[in-house]
């Protein structure tokens, strides 16, 4: 499911500060919509806030879900 950033940060439980601070980091590539506007996934805002819950740091948490080149999980 793809949403925008206050849709996806009420589905995913996760703040539209920390959105924007994985953004900033390099976690997030949101795809942008006709009018410009930044698409997320929910689900995975979900993958990344299970990673965190778990104690990965930020730093560790892109070659966690993308291995070779692809979605790890």
């Amino acid at each position: 499911m793809v949403v925008y950033i206050n849709e996806a940060a009420k589905l995913s439980g996760i703040t539209k500060k920390a959105i924007e601070y994985y953004c900033q980091k390099g976690l997030l590539d949101p795809a942008l919509s006709d009018k410009g506007y930044r698409i997320f996934s929910v689900e995975e805002l979900k993958k990344i806030s299970l990673l965190r819950s778990l104690g990965i740091s930020v730093q560790n948490i892109p070659e966690l879900i993308h291995v070779n080149g692809s979605a790890a999980f």
